[in-house]
């Protein structure tokens, strides 16, 4: 990759596998990054799993195809990128088969829509929020975690109490950790 002036723009990123930090719907550039890769490439009647490979090979970038999604994966597709960003042209591959892409680290993990809706909603149904300023990331919290763990914090009751042990023990070990952070520094 080489280092690139962007100009004020908008783009918009992919969420991340694991719930992370969830970017902003989009983001302003104005300083000098390290450059996206941009791919220029034509298919015609070709198989997404090998345009997917095609394009980041040519942005030497990795793209995973998860073992759920490479019948959808074998759909055929026509489509002319030019000068596009890796990740919006694997996102566009994906969607044209009826699958979605996800950013993990650096590598664009490709998955099935069934996935992809398991990946961008917790397990209660709500909101992910991450608690940052803690070096390392900080933990990942349901807003239904988050209030219970309000609540404990108020002395209000907890819906049972394995969750309201389990939320104990959870918030115990973040203590101990930002304890521990700020005896390391």
């Amino acid at each position: 990759p080489t280092v690139k002036d962007l100009v004020t723009g908008r783009a918009r990123p992919l969420p991340d596998l694991y719930g992370g930090e969830v970017p902003d719907d989009q983001i302003e550039r104005k300083e000098v990054v390290r450059a996206i890769p941009y791919v220029t490439a034509t298919f015609r009647d070709t198989p997404v799993a090998e345009a997917l490979r095609d394009v980041a090979a040519r942005a030497g970038r990795n793209v995973v195809l998860s073992a759920a999604a490479a019948d959808k994966a074998q759909t055929k597709v026509s489509v002319g990128l030019s000068n596009v960003a890796f990740e919006t042209a694997a996102a566009s591959l994906a969607e044209a088969a009826g699958l979605r892409a996800f950013r993990t680290g650096n590598v664009v993990v490709i998955v099935t829509p069934e996935r992809a809706k398991q990946l961008e909603s917790p397990p209660d149904g709500g909101p992910r929020v991450a608690l940052g300023g803690l070096p390392g990331g900080g933990g990942i919290m349901t807003l239904g975690e988050l209030e219970t763990v309000g609540r404990l914090f108020a002395n209000k009751p907890v819906e049972t109490d394995a969750r309201r042990k389990e939320l104990e023990d959870k918030v115990r070990k973040l203590t101990e950790e930002l304890e521990r952070l700020r005896k390391k520094d």
